[in-house]
């Protein structure tokens, strides 16, 4: 049964290979999608395929929205005048880059129960991807990535 640390690295993989299915193959049935950018979340493996595959699809389409995934741990929120509770330092994220900057532009929690992903939350507010200890681990992009080992950074 995969671990937490084991499908936040998966989920690094299907963004940096735009590979849904990666992703797609862990969602429970029940999975949610929030955004912090989107009004409303997706509720259903179904609907969150649909979400993925078109995203990936139009990324793989435009080279200038290149999207990197980096292996990260989430930091200190002391300052942010909202906390979000599920993001505790140490917990291991997703820190999403796009285009040209070297800079994260999202944050990316899941919610792990029974091997299978329940939730994704996409950050961009709160917590701030800044906030987030980066580890400069980009799976299948930088050597070594691919067997990081979250609970050892």
């Amino acid at each position: 049964m995969p671990t937490e640390e084991q499908l936040i690295r998966e989920y690094a993989l299907a963004w940096n290979e735009l590979d849904a299915d990666r992703v797609i193959s862990h969602l429970s049935a029940q999975a949610v999608y929030e955004s912090q950018n989107v009004m409303m979340p997706l509720r259903g493996r179904e609907a969150i395929a649909e979400y993925l595959r078109g995203k990936m699809a139009t990324i793989r389409a435009t080279p200038e929205a290149a999207v990197r995934a980096e292996l990260g741990l989430c930091g200190d929120q002391r300052g942010a005048r909202i906390r979000l509770v599920s993001a505790w330092p140490g917990r291991p994220c997703v820190l999403l880059h796009q285009g040209r900057t070297n800079e994260p532009v999202a944050l990316v929690l899941l919610e792990v129960a029974k091997g299978e992903i329940d939730r994704i939350d996409l950050c961009t507010v709160v917590p701030s991807p800044a906030s987030a200890v980066r580890t400069g681990h980009f799976p299948r992009l930088s050597d070594g990535a691919t067997e990081a080992n979250l609970s050892g950074l």
